[in-house]
């Protein structure tokens, strides 16, 4: 019965793990939040600087309003991803 041992075992860690994230304080929850949307962005932002695909939404937009939206949404979840860091 050893391989049950080993699967109660696996499931006690994945339940105590999810016990820690629910246990988290809310600033905890919302550096880690900021810090998911930032890593999202900078996808999207990679993704949308090298694709040669024409999204309507996004060629709409004056190429520098999309410049300043794109820079500010990253300046924006750097700041709140990091905040014990001064900028």
């Amino acid at each position: 019965m050893a391989w049950a041992e080993g699967w109660a075992n696996a499931a006690g860690y994945y339940l105590a793990r999810s016990r820690r994230l629910c246990a988290m304080p809310d600033r905890n929850r919302r550096i880690l939040f900021f810090r998911v949307a930032l890593v999202a962005a900078v996808a999207l932002v990679f993704h949308l600087a090298t694709t040669e695909r024409a999204y309507p939404g996004v060629e709409q937009l004056h190429d520098k309003v999309s410049h300043v939206l794109a820079f500010a949404t990253l300046a924006f979840l750097t700041d709140f991803s990091f905040p014990a860091s001064r900028f």
